[in-house]
């Protein structure tokens, strides 16, 4: 061969190898942008199975890592539904897991609250993310959500909601926890 030939052929192929991990390098750069908004907006779902009778969820299965679900299903009913003919005691809703869960819809009132515990054996004896987020059934998230570390000095606490509507809350956690809601 000769040798503009040989030079030719090397700038090409310098080209099409460039070219190569450039796309390689955006095609990382949007998957990881895609995992980090699903991520961030709460849409990976648990893959835990659900327990039909009490919601105590016993397995603690990780965070799934591989393809995560577009959209979270209801995966806990509360444990318990309790509600008075009297005006004065409130309806309760107990929902009791770990990890991710979407809980079932509920009718709310204009005011409402949520009650939260964490518990710091189930993820032992560490801090980890508590983070509690309402939204209406149409997908439009709630104002004055919880996001906080369970701690020795955090373990439990109240929010009160000023919207009324079908809510659900996605729960996010590393440990186990207890959500009531009052109304």
């Amino acid at each position: 061969m000769n040798r503009s030939l040989k030079n030719q052929l090397n700038k090409i192929s310098s080209v099409v190898i460039d070219s190569f991990f450039l796309s390689c390098r955006y095609l990382l750069i949007a998957a990881t942008m895609v995992g980090l908004v699903l991520i961030c907006t709460g849409c990976l779902g648990s893959t835990d199975s659900q327990t039909t009778n009490t919601n105590s969820i016993t397995n603690s299965a990780p965070l799934p890592t591989a393809t995560p679900n577009l959209a979270l299903t209801p995966s806990i009913t509360p444990s318990k539904s309790l509600s008075n003919s009297s005006t004065k005691l409130p309806a309760i809703e107990i929902f009791i897991g770990n990890g991710v869960k979407k809980t079932t819809a509920f009718v709310a009132p204009k005011s409402w609250k949520i009650i939260w515990n964490c518990d710091l054996s189930s993820h032992n004896n560490t801090n980890y993310d508590m983070i509690i987020h309402a939204h209406t059934t149409t997908n439009i998230l709630l104002a004055n959500g919880l996001e906080t570390t369970c701690s020795k000095s955090n373990t439990h606490g109240l929010i009160t909601m000023n919207q009324a509507g079908k809510i659900y809350l996605i729960i996010i956690s590393e440990g186990g926890w207890t959500v009531q809601v009052q109304y």
